[in-house]
């Protein structure tokens, strides 16, 4: 359970596989499910402490900057998470520089910093993924350390995120723009020399 990111069944199928392998006799289905279950549970409650722990050891301030961006600022109509969370849609300098902007504004958080290596990437793979498809409002209701941990993990991820989304944008910029154009412009001249 602390190792792979599998759901119940995949778990109860893998401990009633150990158990026949090594010749245990089988519990009970209900118990062998409710045990599942709580190993679940427990594997779900390690996690979110190591992560909110590793928040905290990092900039004990961090749990409630992170927390912050649960908050939709006065004139907006969404928080800043879900600005956060927005790629670029359009191939101009001004998207360009909303990309840039945007990698600055999850790089304060400064995330790189914490000491997450003990926990399995794939843990916090779901846990990020969970926390993309959450909207803010319901995150901000989650109790803690659940709240930083999925938040963490969230920023974490938009963190290598939004440099492959600027880092996509410059390709396209620099194809579209600036290539092309020169292309064009050589393929134009070459003809008229012709």
């Amino acid at each position: 359970a602390w190792t792979h990111a599998e759901g119940p069944v995949a778990l109860f199928n893998h401990a009633a596989g150990w158990l026949r392998r090594h010749r245990v006799l089988l519990p009970g289905v209900n118990v062998l499910a409710r045990q599942v279950s709580e190993v679940r549970t427990i594997a779900e409650k390690r996690l979110h402490t190591t992560v909110a722990k590793a928040a905290l050891r990092a900039d004990p301030a961090l749990p409630g900057d992170l927390a912050a961006l649960l908050k939709t600022p006065e004139g907006t109509r969404y928080s800043e998470l879900e600005r956060m969370r927005r790629p670029p849609t359009r191939s101009t300098g001004t998207a360009m520089k909303g990309a840039l902007q945007r990698v600055e504004d999850i790089a304060a958080f400064g995330l790189g910093r914490l000491k997450l290596e003990q926990i399995p990437p794939n843990r916090l793979a779901v846990l990020a993924r969970y926390g993309l498809g959450t909207k803010a409002p319901k995150l901000e209701r989650t109790a803690e350390p659940k709240r930083t941990a999925i938040l963490t993990a969230v920023m974490r991820h938009l963190e290598a995120k939004a440099i492959d989304d600027a880092l996509d944008l410059f390709e396209i910029l620099m194809s579209t723009r600036l290539i092309s154009t020169a292309k064009r412009s050589t393929d134009k001249q070459r003809l008229s020399t012709l």
